[in-house]
């Protein structure tokens, strides 16, 4: 996934080089939130791939921030855990994905296969 420390535009030349899965430019619906939130915050991916996503949204995260993460697949909820690993400010949030279960690895590879 991207360096933690980049603060390059998104989508570059070289963050793209360093990137382990092939991103589908995609919108999903997702809800997160940060750790010791009790609230969910509701967004959408402007791409997605099995390692990560990236968010738009105006209000980014610092990078470290672990968060709980639904992602909306067709109708279907995959349950991951994330952390910011990219931050843009103003812009958006690039999100590694952690610890998502072996059922829902599946949909979102059968899910990412249907988007090529």
């Amino acid at each position: 996934m991207d360096d933690p420390q980049t603060q390059s535009t998104p989508g570059n030349a070289t963050e793209a080089e360093r990137r382990k899965f092939p991103r589908a430019k995609t919108p999903l619906q997702i809800e997160f939130k940060t750790e010791g939130a009790t609230v969910m915050s509701h967004s959408e991916t402007s791409d997605i791939s099995m390692g990560g996503c990236y968010v738009e949204m105006s209000f980014t995260l610092a990078v470290g921030t672990t968060l709980d993460m639904i992602l909306w697949v067709a109708e279907e909820k995959i349950h991951t855990k994330g952390v910011v690993v990219t931050h843009h400010p103003a812009f958006g949030n690039g999100i590694e994905f952690r610890d998502m279960a072996p059922a829902d690895q599946e949909k979102l590879k059968q899910f990412l296969a249907s988007c090529s």
